[in-house]
């Protein structure tokens, strides 16, 4: 899409003259054209002539906030204080219980954040709202510089004090439907894990977190467990708007845009609807207000040009699947993802990553090609926050000892395991502290050798399996039904302070596992020609089905 915006750049013309008015002076049929405009760009959302009526004479009134001087006042002669872009009205109208609004930069996510919330505090008694964003700062820059002259608009038009912004608790009160019936919005920030426990007493109608990349998933779902309503016609809603980008990104993409229902039921939660999620894009090019007067997006476009192609393609396109700062670049489902049968005799290693709560711990088998190859073929997830049944070290031993006899043995053929590589946290140390963890395993037998934690060496070896060997696969490759490691390792990103180490507020246990796993081994060399890997759709398949067998391959596509 990138190379499309270059080649075929935004230029919505006028509909009079050369330079487009102020938007407050937009008349409908400005916005008609502005509207139509859209449709000559096939990167943009195309308008009917009957979405365009509906907006102008239904939509941007319904999902607004004006008052008149009597209920039945036309729409056209009332005092309006909101009026939605296009691209807002579904995210006002829509009734799903979790929305996720915007993408890409200048999508107006916080001014449409904000007002929903006020729509819904003038229309419904004791409605309870709350706004976050990570910092304080950028609560004052983005909404509470902003509320305190919107609190003196909606009381010079009252000529009372109708609505008041208690600066001390960063509330704003709405006290238009009678003593004891004041509605409200808490403002609210969560710069450390931990502060969002402030905010856990009352209940809330509507959780309204802006920029949900930023925070930290267990902060979003602990506020969000705060929502509940017994108000009738009212939905409580989690409501967020966000670029992508960060650590925090991939578990919104999974939730509110893939809706990987088996795989978050599996790993995360145990009742997830996708049904009960959405996602509702937007994009610079919807907001007029940030267009100048010839109708290009110049002076906003540069700006956004001048980023790293990864962040670029974030604010600019709303991309989901760009990751700035992605630690590995040179890992990718479509390259080291394979389901390969694989031949006996071959030696067969465990990799293990220790957990318990709230971070989860993780094990996967890996079997050592003759050639040298690796291929991480099985995965078993232990305990976390999200684990129904957290399992104490010689529970995780007897559980890893019952999978390798009954599931991954009799699959590869074996009788044995080679070595198991394991955490270093599982060993005490001192010598001093009883049986530690790698005691108990061993007690349970299941013996463990301790890995080398080197993390920026480590890393540095894992991006070397990465590679391709001479016969042009990955050194390491991995089964799909490791669907932890595939999930988490791609959405790994670079720690701002040691950009040589992984930001660990990402998921990096599966990563960690393979990390622990190829220290432990010698850096991938030379390749025996002799032992190729053979792979579904390639000529060394086709061949080999016409010829007879010469020799033993390392692996097939089952």
């Amino acid at each position: 899409m990138e190379d499309l915006l270059l080649e075929n750049p935004v230029r919505f013309r006028p509909l009079n003259g050369e330079e487009w008015p102020e938007v407050p002076l937009w008349t409908d049929a400005d916005w008609a054209q502005w509207l139509r405009e859209h449709n000559h760009y096939s990167y943009l959302r195309h308008w009917t002539e009957e979405e365009i009526h509906q907006y102008l004479t239904i939509d941007r009134y319904a999902y607004g906030l004006g008052f008149g001087t009597t209920p039945d006042q036309p729409y056209a002669d009332r005092t309006w204080f909101y009026n939605p872009t296009p691209v807002a009205v579904p995210f006002h109208a829509s009734k799903t219980p979790n929305i996720l609004f915007g993408g890409a930069a200048g999508g107006s996510k916080s001014y449409s954040l904000r007002y929903d919330a006020y729509r819904h505090c003038f229309a419904v008694p004791r409605f309870s709202a709350i706004i976050m964003r990570r910092t304080f700062e950028e609560l004052e820059r983005n909404h509470l510089s902003d509320v305190r002259s919107e609190e003196k608009k909606f009381n010079a038009f009252f000529g009372k004090e109708i609505v008041q912004f208690v600066g001390g608790r960063h509330e704003v009160l709405f006290d238009c439907h009678g003593p004891g019936n004041e509605s409200r919005i808490t403002f609210g920030h969560c710069q450390n894990v931990g502060d969002e426990e402030k905010y856990l007493g009352p209940a809330y109608d509507a959780f309204y977190p802006d920029e949900m990349a930023t925070f930290e998933k267990k902060q979003i779902i602990g506020i969000a467990g705060r929502l509940r309503t017994a108000k009738r016609g009212i939905i409580a809603r989690m409501a967020g708007g966000s670029n992508p980008g960060g650590a925090h990104t991939l578990w919104l993409k999974r939730w509110f845009i893939d809706k990987d229902e088996e795989g978050i039921r599996l790993e995360e939660n145990p009742k997830y609807l996708a049904s009960r999620y959405g996602f509702l894009p937007a994009m610079l090019y919807d907001n007029p207000y940030y267009m100048d007067p010839d109708g290009t997006y110049t002076n906003y476009e540069e700006r956004l040009f001048a980023y790293d192609p990864e962040r670029r393609r974030q604010l600019l396109l709303g991309d989901w699947t760009a990751l700035a700062g992605q630690f590995f670049p040179e890992f990718s489902t479509t390259k080291h993802v394979e389901d390969i049968i694989i031949p006996p005799g071959c030696k067969i290693e465990r990799w293990i990553d220790w957990g318990y709560d709230p971070h989860y711990g993780v094990c996967y088998w890996v079997a050592v090609f003759p050639n040298g190859r690796l291929y991480v073929f099985y995965e078993w997830r232990f305990n976390g926050a999200t684990s129904r049944q957290k399992l104490v070290a010689s529970e995780v031993a007897k559980k890893i000892r019952q999978i390798t006899v009954d599931e991954v043995l009799p699959m590869v053929k074996s009788n044995r395991i080679s070595k198991s590589i394991a955490d270093p946290s599982m060993w005490s140390g001192d010598g001093h502290s009883g049986e530690d963890y790698a005691e108990t395993f061993r007690n349970n037998k299941v013996p463990l050798t301790q890995a080398d934690n080197d993390r920026v060496m480590g890393w540095g070896r894992l991006r070397h399996w990465f590679r391709n060997a001479p016969d042009g696969y990955p050194w390491l490759l991995c089964h799909s039904r490791c669907v932890t490691a595939i999930r988490t390792i791609p959405g790994l990103v670079r720690d701002d302070s040691d950009p040589d180490d992984v930001n660990t507020n990402g998921e990096d246990h599966p990563a960690d596992a393979w990390r622990y796993g190829v220290m432990a081994r010698p850096t991938p060399t030379v390749m025996k020609a002799s032992s190729p890997i053979i792979l579904a759709g390639t000529p060394a398949a086709l061949l080999k089905s016409i010829q007879p067998i010469i020799s033993r391959p390392l692996g097939m596509v089952s």
